[in-house]
């Protein structure tokens, strides 16, 4: 039987995508995502840095913007580095392979309307 790297998230973006390319010249998206949990009643939430590679990545800067809700199915990626100081340090984050918009599509010209976030909303 062989390993499985493969992780599941739906949230919230916390801010807007960031654009950027690969040294290759492939396009990159990144963000954060905001996971609500649950435990004996207590609310809390996980954030999850996450990165989105080619057309992927292109739809994503297109379409999403802070507080947009995602599904994300991808791989943990795993990386260690050297500060500038000498320190060790190390990160996991989240490749994304799918993307899937949760908001429903916006007509064209229709304006966002803000609202009152409800309790399953809130990132804390």
């Amino acid at each position: 039987m062989s390993d499985l790297n493969r992780v599941s998230l739906t949230g919230r973006l916390t801010s807007k995508p960031e654009e950027r390319r690969t040294q290759s010249g492939d396009m990159l998206a990144t963000m954060r995502v905001a996971v609500n949990t649950r435990s004996k009643g207590e609310r809390s939430a996980m954030f999850f840095d996450v990165a989105a590679f080619g057309k992927v990545g292109e739809l994503v800067v297109q379409y999403l913007d802070k507080g947009s809700r995602v599904a994300i199915d991808g791989r943990l990626n795993w990386k260690e580095w050297e500060s500038k100081e000498g320190q060790k340090r190390q990160a996991v984050n989240v490749i994304a392979n799918e993307v899937y918009f949760l908001d429903p599509k916006k007509e064209e010209g229709e304006q966002t309307r803000l609202k009152e976030p409800a309790d399953d909303d809130i990132p804390f």
